[in-house]
């Protein structure tokens, strides 16, 4: 974590059923909302909660975190 920055790549997407979701790529991270910026305070919300939780317990932050399985397959080449 350089400077104290961390860089998340994140993906919007909206579900069927109208829902937009946030989506980390490097960490399994995910919030979702009824519309973009609604889905992007939730995501901002849940990733400030798990660098609070990681700084209480002593951990580096999102370290517990992996990527999506869908990026490690796709990072890997690996399918099913």
């Amino acid at each position: 974590m350089p400077n104290g920055h961390i860089v998340l790549s994140v993906l919007f997407f909206r579900e069927p059923s109208g829902i937009w979701v946030a989506q980390a790529l490097e960490h399994n991270i995910a919030a979702q909302g009824g519309t973009v910026e609604e889905a992007t305070v939730a995501f901002e919300r849940t990733v400030e909660g798990y660098l609070r939780l990681d700084a209480k317990l002593g951990r580096e932050p999102l370290s517990v975190l992996k990527p999506p399985a869908y990026i490690e397959e796709y990072t890997h080449g690996t399918t099913e």
